[in-house]
This record gives C-alpha cells, structure tokens and sequence, in this order.
C-alpha cells in the first residue's frame, strides 16, 4: 500500500509498516518519524494525534468489494463462483497484508 512520497504518505507508509509489527500501542510517533525519515513534530502537522493518524490509516482501507463481486457471481454456477469468491477475498488479503496484520494484532490485543 505505497503511497505518493509526500509527507503525508511517508508518514501513512511508516505508521503502517510499525503498526504491522508492533502494533498501535507499541509503536511511538517518535518511531514513526524515524521510519518516515522527519522529524517527529512533522507528523503533528498533519495529524493532530497518534489516534487521528491511526484512524486514517483504517479508513484508507481498500477493502473487500463483495457487492461487485456479487454481480460476477450471479452469472457463474456455484462452484465457480465460490472459487471466484475465495480468490477475490485471498487477493484482497496479500494486497492489504500490512493493515490485515495491523486489524489482527488489535482485536487481539484488546
């Protein structure tokens, strides 16, 4: 999930990439700053807090698309379309590993 190498997005990349491995609680924005490679209060100007900066990293999520999925299933006998399905999902899956990784690590941590 690479974005323009904007401030803003280096700073989304970085958030992401330590959020993935260490999760949101384990993570500092004095980290996330390094990773980006700016200084910590840079991400301040674009995120008032951690939270805010986290929620929309969430929202930016690409994901799963079922009601257009849907509409190719309908024409497809079951077996094919369940197969259809499974792959779109998997898909889905790998492109958003990093943020899959970041929803698993909180919900289970909570």
């Amino acid at each position: 999930m690479e974005r323009a190498q904007n401030t803003k997005g280096k700073i989304l990349d970085a958030s992401l990439r330590l959020f993935a491995r260490k999760g949101y609680v384990g993570t500092t924005t004095r980290e996330i700053a390094s990773e980006a490679q700016i200084a910590e209060c840079t991400i301040f100007k674009h995120f008032p807090t951690k939270l805010s900066l986290f929620e929309t990293l969430v929202t930016s999520y690409q994901g799963f698309q079922i009601h257009i999925l849907l509409e190719d299933m309908e024409r497809l006998e079951y077996r094919e379309a369940l197969l259809l399905f499974c792959r779109s999902f998997l898909d889905m899956l790998l492109k958003n590993r990093d943020l899959v990784r970041v929803f698993l690590i909180e919900t289970l941590s909570n």
